[in-house]
Parts: structure tokens; sequence; C-alpha cells
């Protein structure tokens, strides 16, 4: 019972104290992720392929003279083929390597309303987030070739062909920190619900590990969501 008061009390003073109108709600989507990494060489040609996964949010949001403040709690799936093709001067080698990400990021969001009229609302969003891994998958296959001249001038080659399946990946970080970009439309549906789409952006900074190819992502997000007006729950909640 202590703890919930002062729950109560931290809910109040985040609500109610700077910003007027709160809202919840729920948002899913696609989520394209491009891999990318720290180091280019001349004998290096990666090639990166992208794949469709989805994303989920519960989402608190806060506005009031056409700025909005807020948190989201989002689930995001990544996924990409990682190709790698090293031609070097005395070996070869080819990677193909499936990578599975799962995600739960915490952003804080700080926007501002650019139009806000009765029956349209259009805003941005900045976006700095934490997440952490909360499961990988790395499956993939390649070769590697070797070749070397004896005394007698006679040159052999040698191909290792390989193949893995690691779950989870062991050198990768379980830490991410970025920031995104949002771009939004919403629509009120009576008094209480607003319909909102997004198109949103963002960028991890944490490498993710020694021996991990690429460093981070680059996210492109679209997504749909429903948010729901608290204004008489907060209401109520003072008058207790």
């Amino acid at each position: 019972m202590f703890k919930s008061k002062y729950l109560i009390i931290i809910l109040l003073l985040f609500s109610g104290s700077i910003f007027g109108q709160s809202k919840i709600g729920i948002k899913g989507g696609i989520n394209r992720s491009h891999f990318y990494n720290s180091f280019f060489t001349v004998f290096y040609n990666k090639n990166c392929k992208p794949y469709n996964k989805y994303l989920f949010s519960l989402v608190y949001r806060e506005t009031k003279d056409k700025k909005n403040i807020g948190l989201e709690l989002q689930y995001k799936a990544k996924s990409a083929i990682i190709e790698d093709l090293d031609l070097g001067l005395g070996s070869s080698s080819y990677d193909s390597i499936h990578y599975y990400l799962n995600y739960i990021d915490l952003y804080l969001l700080v926007g501002y309303n650019i139009i806000e009229k009765k029956y349209i609302n259009i805003y941005w969003n900045l976006t700095p987030y934490i997440g952490y891994l909360v499961n990988s998958k790395a499956v993939g296959t390649g070769w590697y070739s070797s070749h070397y001249t004896d005394s007698t001038g006679t040159t052999s080659y040698k191909v290792n062909h390989w193949k893995m399946n690691e779950s989870p990946i062991n050198d990768i970080s379980k830490i991410d920190i970025g920031i995104g970009l949002g771009f939004g439309i919403s629509f009120p549906i009576g008094d209480k619900y607003k319909l909102f789409v997004e198109n949103s952006y963002s960028i991890g900074f944490a490498p993710k590990g020694n021996d991990f190819i690429y460093s981070n992502t680059l996210d492109v997000m679209f997504s749909i969501g429903l948010l729901y007006k608290l204004d008489s729950f907060f209401i109520n909640l003072k008058g207790i």
C-alpha cells in the first residue's frame, strides 16, 4: 500500500504538474533494419540484405501548447543477411550470414505539433533510447581458400567450407544506445481516442562486439496505433 501511494504520486507529478493532456496507447508496424559497420578496406565487398520484420509498442504521451513528451516501450525484431567477400592476395573468403535480433527498447519522447487542428494533427518526435537484446541467432555458410607455391614452382589450392547455427550469438553486446526521429499524423475518433500513423527512423551507436562484423543498425519503421485520453482518470486520482 505504501509503495502504491508513492507510485500514484509520481504519476501525478509527471502527468499533471507540467503537461495537461495525458494519453496511453498501443501501436504496431513494420521494421526494416540496415546493418552498418565501422570499417571498410579495399579488399572487402560487404552487402546487406534487410528483411521486413515487426514491432509492437506501449505508448504514454502528454501534450501542452503543441509540445509533446512521453515514454515508449517497444519490442522490435531485426533481420538481415550480411554477405562478406574478401579477395586477398594469398587467400580469399566468402561469408553469408543471416542475423536475427530481437530487442526491447525504451524511448524518451520529445516532440512538437507542427499542425494542430480539430480533425488532424501533424507532428515530429525526437526519441533517444536504450535497448536490451532479448534473443539473437545467426545462421550462415561460407568458404575460405588459400594457395601457395613450393620450391618446384607447383601451386596448390585449398578450399574449406563451413556452416554456422549460433543462438544466442556469443560475441554481441546486450545493451544498445541510440536516437530516433519520427513524423506522424493523428486523427481524433470521438472525444477519447486518436488514430495515428508514424514513419520513424532510429540509429544505434553502441558497438555490437569485437567479431560482430556490423557495429549497429539503422531502422526504418512504419506503424499504426491508437491513443486513449486519460484526463478524467488523473482528475479522479487527484481527488483521492
